[in-house]
């Protein structure tokens, strides 16, 4: 078996941190159903794991030469996968509303054209920005919200309303 070193055939699968933990569950499924009941690995794979990515794991596994059929070797391979996973870089984006599929795609389009390398995306919803985001990405942090600009911009000296 090679190193997994490859995810190519599977960012599909790994393009937002909610995947990547979908992903990580089904791996989980397939290596604890094939010690439970000692199944063929193709029958686990299309019962544990949803369609397309069971078919993109048998070709991973044939593009790394892993007999995923041998108990031994397909664990070592459904483990390296796993841990491949979730070594993947994070970028976490916070906005103050839940992004939007578009927004989404907007965003996955500009990592791709600006960061090499595989980046996975995570979004996380923080009501207190007004507008704008926080990222964050190998443990550097940037904030480009108006929150920063706003915050104590209101005082009791200003806040007086003429009617």
């Amino acid at each position: 078996m090679k190193e997994i070193v490859n995810l190519t055939s599977m960012t599909n699968y790994l393009q937002t941190k909610y995947n990547i933990n979908g992903v990580v569950s089904s791996l989980d499924k397939i290596l604890a159903e094939m010690f439970k009941r000692k199944k063929p690995m193709n029958e686990i794979l299309e019962r544990d794991a949803p369609y397309p990515l069971s078919e993109d794991l048998k070709k991973l596994a044939k593009e790394h030469d892993a007999n995923i059929e041998n108990d031994i070797e397909a664990d070592k391979f459904f483990g390296a996968v796993r841990k491949s996973i979730l070594s993947l870089p994070i970028l976490t984006v916070t906005t103050g509303v839940p992004p939007t599929l578009e927004v989404i795609k907007e965003i996955n389009s500009w990592v791709i054209a600006n960061i090499k390398g595989f980046v996975a995306l995570d979004f996380i919803t923080d009501r207190s920005l007004i507008a704008g985001a926080k990222i964050d990405f190998n443990g550097k942090s940037r904030d480009y919200s108006v929150r920063k600009e706003t915050t104590g911009v209101a005082t009791t000296e200003n806040t007086d309303v003429n009617i």
